[in-house]
This record gives C-alpha cells, sequence and structure tokens, in this order.
C-alpha cells in the first residue's frame, strides 16, 4: 500500500513490561482499524492485531525504541477477507519517543 489515508480506530494495552537499568522490554497487544491507499489512489480497509515485543532504551531525553519485533499476527482484514499470517516483522527503530 501506498499510504494510510486515515486510521479510524488504534488501541494499544502493555501486556508485560521488564526494566533492567536503562533498558526495558515490553510486550504490546495493537489492534488497528485504518483506510490505506493503493499506488493508483485506491482505498483499502485494513485491520489488524499483532502483539509486538518493543525494545526500549532510556535516554537523556527519555525511553526511545530501540527494536520493534513482531511476536505474533492474531488477525489481519482486508476488503478480500480474512488473511493468514505470513510473515513476522522485526526492524530497528532509531528517533522514536516513547509515549
Amino acid at each position: 500500500m501506498a499510504r494510510t489515508r486515515c486510521v479510524e480506530k488504534s488501541l494499544s494495552s502493555i501486556d508485560s513490561l521488564t526494566v533492567n537499568n536503562d533498558k526495558a522490554v515490553v510486550i504490546v497487544t495493537h489492534a488497528a482499524n485504518r483506510v490505506l491507499e493503493d499506488a493508483q489512489g485506491q482505498a483499502h480497509r485494513w485491520e489488524n492485531k499483532v502483539v509486538h515485543k518493543e525494545t526500549r532504551t532510556k535516554t537523556a531525553n527519555g525511553w526511545k525504541i530501540k527494536q520493534l519485533e513482531e511476536l505474533k499476527q492474531i488477525y489481519l482484514l482486508t476488503r478480500w477477507g480474512a488473511i493468514a499470517p505470513i510473515m513476522l516483522v522485526s526492524m530497528e527503530v532509531e528517533n522514536l519517543t516513547a509515549v
């Protein structure tokens, strides 16, 4: 998809939190309903719920997300119906501030 047209709903809940000095590991369940736009400008509904593992580092400017790993995709619904989880995602993240 080319871009997010709008986010209709976004809800995150912390399932667990482990802090050790300046490092924290947070397990988060995140659900969102979005309207995405494809390269041709056509809108597509996208609803999903995933479990993420966030590794955060404490800095002078607050806690920063260092790494985000998708542990489990609970569901993914599109205009084509439900899609089975096909991959897990892990990425390095810089310059994001935890709120």
